[in-house]
């Protein structure tokens, strides 16, 4: 659901920022 959705989004996020991705 929406949950879901953001927590991925935010989880991503995390990631470009800790440049994992």
């Amino acid at each position: 659901g929406i949950v879901l959705l953001f927590v991925i989004l935010l989880v991503l996020a995390v990631l470009k920022i800790g440049g994992v991705i």
